[in-house]
């Protein structure tokens, strides 16, 4: 918008010193490339037998598709401008609109200056219409708020119009019009005109109010909504093209106004999710800690900023040794909120020494007392006794973790409960007890490793069966040979959070 306000002094100068329509034509197909050189467009005049005939083309890639605007003023019809749709964007659109007004109100000055016998006074408005025009642009360009562009709009019709009442109407994005500025118009006519108006009119009456539509894309964004003049005059055309000039403006910086506000929000909330991210992150295990007859190593890769999975180490009193793994239904914050309560309660249970049962039963409760009943949580609960010889396991509808035993069988942890968060009370819980010893690995993951890293179901096990006894290798290597590694596929779509713990008993 700042380039449109620099360059119409220049071309309301220039159009006013052209000899002719194809002279005022080949200037505005100059200025827009100048302001645009990306535009592609055709601009067509009409002869005195109305025939249209091609007098420039700008633009290398025009052709295909195209759309019209028309040379149009004061029921005149001079010429057509034909431009490429290809790649085309709405403040293109906007620049065409505007300039293409500008263009057909000198195009019907010329014509009037030839025909008429009083064209100095024709000139006299025209020029001072065309001003106008130029002021209300460079004033209404410069806010940035609905209420204030529809404020600026208002000046300019009591202005130029000489009118003391006036109205706003715009429509919202649920298709409801609402006045957003107006100057004499009583709440109850206000109410009256929105029960009269056609929200996608472009001209009506009602009662002694003029309604034009504010028209840009095609559609209707509002309405302006006129009293009688204070001289009682009817409005003539060149007061009509005002007002629609100003209704396409103000709908132009509107829509422009609500895009801004939505990026606005947009970047607040990525920012906001930048930083939820990090705190995140920051409640997952850094696996720097050493425990004793272990190595453990594991990775988080969301699906969006944040993500729902849950993943922690979290040691007792006795050196005995929790690893949780769970998953939240959904995505996003929402879902990171609830893993961030879930941590705290596993962190408050296992410090408080509560046995895997107690812990899952509670955790049950929690989250069915203070989540959505449609949201739930699978989860995984391992506690390892202090000398890696044992460990008591229990699966509440999580994917089954795997236990690689080092004579190479694989077996899958089962048992437990249903999900947590769907029922008060866990009414039916069990839980497993295994022996293990050194080179033992134990494999937790969510189901997102599964769905959007390995693909096929059973391909995380033959992983975990090529992995030989005699592999001196850590457990963050391990990992890596599982193909679960942190890489360009993080800048790329991901169907779901995917998360995985690697024990290894040394």
């Amino acid at each position: 918008m700042n380039s449109l306000r620099s360059i119409l002094p220049d071309f309301l100068h220039e159009l006013s010193n052209a000899n002719d329509e194809y002279e005022a034509c080949v200037i505005f197909a100059d200025t827009i490339c100048s302001a645009d050189p990306t535009l592609a467009f055709e601009v067509l005049l009409r002869d005195s037998e109305f025939g249209l005939h091609s007098i420039i083309q700008k633009g290398h890639s025009f052709g295909g598709e195209y759309d019209v605007m028309y040379l149009n003023h004061g029921g005149i019809l001079h010429g057509e401008i034909h431009y490429s749709t290809l790649g085309l964007n709405p403040e293109q659109i906007q620049l065409l609109s505007i300039m293409n007004a500008i263009t057909s109100l000198m195009l019907s000055t010329m014509k009037n200056r030839n025909m008429a016998s009083n064209s100095s006074r024709n000139l006299g408005r025209t020029s001072l219409l065309m001003t106008t025009i130029m002021e209300m642009l460079s004033d209404i360009i410069l806010q940035s708020t609905p209420k204030g562009i529809a404020d600026i709009g208002g000046q300019f019709l009591m202005g130029q119009l000489m009118v003391s009442t006036y109205g706003v109407l715009v429509k919202r994005n649920d298709g409801i019009n609402d006045f957003i500025s107006s100057n004499g118009i009583s709440d109850e006519k206000k109410l009256h005109i929105l029960s009269q108006i056609d929200p996608d009119l472009e001209y009506s009456t009602i009662d002694e109010f003029t309604c034009i539509g504010m028209i840009y894309g095609g559609h209707s964004h509002g309405a302006l909504i006129l009293g009688p003049q204070s001289n009682m005059r009817p409005y003539s055309d060149d007061d009509m093209y005002f007002v629609s000039m100003l209704g396409m403006v103000t709908a132009v910086s509107l829509e422009r106004a609500r895009l801004h506000a939505e990026e606005q929000k947009l970047t607040q909330l990525q920012k906001e999710m930048e930083i939820a991210g990090i705190v995140q992150n920051n409640l997952f295990p850094s696996f720097d800690t050493q425990y004793s007859h272990c190595e453990l190593s594991g990775i988080h890769i969301p699906s969006l900023e944040i993500g729902g999975d849950y993943m922690d180490v979290i040691p007792y009193s006795d050196g005995s040794l929790a690893l949780i793994m769970a998953d939240v239904s959904g995505k996003g914050i929402g879902s990171a909120m609830i893993m961030s309560m879930v941590k705290s309660a596993c962190t408050l249970l296992v410090k408080q020494e509560k046995t895997p049962e107690d812990i899952i039963r509670e955790i049950n409760a929690l989250i069915y007392e203070h989540t959505a009943s449609d949201i739930f949580v699978t989860c995984m609960f391992i506690k390892m006794n202090p000398d890696r010889t044992s460990f008591i396991s229990i699966n509440a509808g999580h994917e089954a973790p795997l236990l690689k035993k080092s004579n190479g069988s694989i077996i899958a942890l089962e048992k437990g409960c249903m999900v947590l968060g769907v029922l008060k009370e866990l009414h039916h819980l069990e839980s497993e007890m295994f022996t293990i010893e050194s080179g033992d690995l134990l494999c937790l993951y969510t189901d997102g490793v599964h769905d959007s890293s390995l693909h096929e179901k059973d391909l995380l096990k033959e992983q975990l069966s090529q992995i030989s006894r005699s592999d001196e290798l850590s457990a963050h290597e391990l990992l890596s040979k599982l193909g679960i590694v942190e890489s360009d596929e993080q800048s790329n779509y991901v169907v779901d959070d995917k998360t995985l713990l690697l024990l290894r008993i040394i």
